[in-house]
């Protein structure tokens, strides 16, 4: 007999920072609950959207025996908790969010538990621990320096093609990310290849290039280069955190997306900065035999290059004389990385 298909919750992201907004905008007295029922359910009962009198955003998960609290973590905790009402005092596991500054991960932290909790309808705190002892895993002890906002809009450009490409894959696929596994280029799929760089100058069109194999194409296949202008505003549409929102509302599983990001520094619950941008332009080339660059085929073969090493040069895109691709051949781009056709 084949395994029974996991249900899924109608509690999305979207649903949840609507929810938050609500509560938030007309949270009762100090010592009281401002709740809102959640669509989901376990058997004793619907699960509850909750902020209590101090502000702490919460997931109340009606239980009907004892079940072991967990405080381990300093930012996520499973606590009992008794919300008042007409009919007297209902019991819930409350999973709350201890460090507001960790407010967007909470959710994603959550929205897993309310996916174990439906699936586990009889021990559903159970099934949240397990959850939480998952992220415990993932979750490990950060770096106090934050990144610079050179490294974070790089990060920002390449998750801006990683969203790209998964929203024209219906399976919501991340194994093309083949940048956050160390790999030499960003995004592949095949024998296709994509390198993503960013730059938050106001002129000129150069890139940075590390190694002397980062250009070199796939075995047989093709390589084309991405190239990104950003500009830092306030409030712009393009962050770090919007864009794994952007990630999550598109169906990829919230662990995939902070694992991701750990492999490229960027840990969950680090302290990056919270830097905003606006995309002013963008290019793709096609990385071919005449575009200029150090490779170990291009060095004369009586150079010798061991001990050689961090190598690094810039390449000025106006002075390479090559034609970006149009809007269609881009989107086929995307498509091929997806692996999906674009007609």
């Amino acid at each position: 007999m084949a395994p029974a298909k996991p249900v899924e919750p109608a509690t999305s992201l979207l649903v949840l920072q609507e929810g938050w907004n609500v509560l938030h905008s007309g949270a009762g007295e100090p010592t009281q609950f401002a709740t809102l029922p959640l669509s989901d359910s376990v058997e004793a009962g619907p699960l509850l959207q909750a902020i209590d009198g101090d502000g702490v955003r919460q997931i109340l998960i009606p239980v009907q025996a004892d079940f072991p609290e967990d405080s381990l973590s300093a930012g996520v905790t499973i606590k009992r908790v008794e919300v008042p009402s007409e009919a007297g005092g209902k019991v819930y596991a409350a999973v709350r969010c201890e460090l507001p500054r960790l407010s967007d991960l909470f959710d994603d932290v959550v929205l897993d538990m309310i996916h174990a909790a439906v699936n586990h309808p009889d021990e559903p705190v159970h099934a949240c621990i397990t959850v939480l002892d998952e992220w415990r895993a993932l979750l490990r002890p950060v770096r106090i320096k934050p990144p610079s906002a050179t490294a974070v809009g790089a990060l920002v450009a390449e998750l801006y093609y990683v969203a790209e490409v998964v929203s024209r894959d219906d399976a919501r696929r991340l194994d093309f990310w083949t940048g956050r596994e160390g790999q030499r280029h960003d995004l592949r799929r095949g024998s296709t290849a994509l390198e993503v760089k960013a730059t938050l100058s106001r002129e000129g069109r150069r890139c940075a290039i590390h190694g002397l194999e980062q250009l070199d194409p796939p075995e047989g296949g093709a390589l084309y280069l991405a190239w990104v202008r950003l500009e830092q505003v306030p409030d712009g549409p393009l962050s770090i955190q919007a864009l794994i929102d952007r990630l999550r509302n598109l169906g990829v599983p919230a662990q995939q997306v902070y694992a991701g990001l750990d492999e490229r520094g960027l840990p969950p619950g680090s302290a990056a900065p919270e830097l905003a941008f606006e995309l002013r332009e963008t290019r793709v080339i096609q990385v071919t035999d005449s575009f200029p660059r150090l490779s170990r085929t291009s060095i004369r073969n009586d150079v010798p290059l061991n001990g050689i090493t961090n190598v690094r040069y810039d390449v000025d895109l106006d002075a390479v004389g090559v034609t970006p691709l149009g809007d269609s051949e881009v989107d086929s781009l995307l498509h091929e990385l997806a692996g999906t056709s674009s007609h």
